[in-house]
């Protein structure tokens, strides 16, 4: 498939290793090779699950333009990361959106985020290891103010935690509460030992730290 790269202003063909070329861009059309590198940076995110073995240049050969080319939608390589992240954490948060629609009692919304939020994981582990793969995001030291990929999804387990058992216990059982899914999400997959279902333990889990 042809491939083109824009440099200072001026169209310029980069050839791929198998040969081909990618197509000369329209005017207005830089937000589809926008879209493209980061689908290439999340798939080989998703297969290695590790942030550090991506490179701009293999996302550029991937994509079939000349690294310079990403300097003009992402300033580094940290920056095209956190796209894919916030993508993916972007449609985390969609359908835990989508699972507590028309429940209004607050143990019931949590249960359903909680749900949502196995089966996203636990059918997706590329994604998932591409959202959590290491590289330095920054620090949030308060998880309403600070905005980093996961956020609003945290924000939304919190939102329904502190439904249950208030405002200020609401930070410290949220981080539980999110420590523990993320670690069945991470561990089933991974270890030989008797799993009891992803259901009964999510409303044991939310028995246990979530009690009005």
């Amino acid at each position: 498939m042809p491939y083109t790269c824009q440099l200072s202003g001026r169209l310029c063909r980069v050839k791929r290793e198998d040969g081909a070329r990618r197509e000369r861009a329209r005017r207005g059309e830089g937000g589809r090779l926008r879209e493209e590198i980061i689908a290439s940076a999340r798939r080989m995110l998703s297969e290695s699950g590790d942030a550090n073995l991506l490179s701009l240049r293999a996302v550029a050969r991937d994509v079939g333009i000349a690294t310079t080319s990403i300097y003009l939608h992402f300033k580094d390589l940290t920056e095209l990361v956190h796209a894919v992240k916030y993508e993916l954490f972007d449609e985390l948060s969609k359908e835990l959106e989508e699972s507590v629609a028309g429940i209004d009692a607050p143990r019931e919304r949590l249960l359903a985020r909680g749900d949502a939020y196995l089966r996203f994981g636990l059918s997706r582990p590329g994604d998932y290891r591409a959202m959590f793969s290491a590289m330095d995001l920054g620090n949030a030291t308060d998880p309403d103010l600070g905005e980093f990929p996961g956020a609003e999804v945290f924000r939304l387990l919190r939102s329904d935690v502190a439904a249950l058992v208030g405002e200020q216990d609401a930070l410290t059982v949220a981080t539980h509460l999110w420590t523990a899914i993320h670690g069945m999400v991470t561990l089933r997959p991974l270890t030989l030992f008797p799993w009891p279902p992803a259901e009964d333990l999510m409303r044991d889990l939310v028995d246990r730290l979530a009690r009005k």
